[in-house]
């Protein structure tokens, strides 16, 4: 599978909000995850635990992938969405990022986020 394969493969399942599959299939054990400007997470686990305790809370997701680049030289993958959401913790509405990742061996070991 291409990286390109790969990274349409990882947005189809973010678009039907299976966040945990999507970490379990493509990300790298070592794997650091960024929101923004805040601390980063390392490890598989840690951020699987963050995603899955997110998810659970979800009460509606419609995520639309606006854009999409992928680098096969880099390994670097660009993907820009704009996600509405119902949570029971953080309320609803409207979250605009760009997904940064940096892939190695065919897994993420880095992505960073940034909304705009």
């Amino acid at each position: 599978m291409s990286l390109a394969e790969k990274v349409r493969a990882l947005n189809d399942l973010v678009a039907a909000g299976q966040l945990v599959e999507g970490i379990e299939r493509f990300y790298a054990d070592d794997v650091e995850m960024a929101e923004s400007n805040e601390q980063s997470m390392t490890g598989k686990d840690a951020n699987r635990a963050r995603e899955q305790a997110f998810q659970s809370g979800l009460t509606q997701w419609s995520a639309r992938l606006l854009a999409s680049a992928v680098d096969d030289a880099n390994g670097t993958a660009l993907n820009q969405w704009s996600i509405d959401f119902a949570h029971n913790e953080y309320g609803s509405g409207t979250l605009r990022q760009v997904a940064v990742q940096q892939w190695r061996d065919g897994r993420i070991v880095r992505e960073s986020f940034y909304k705009f």
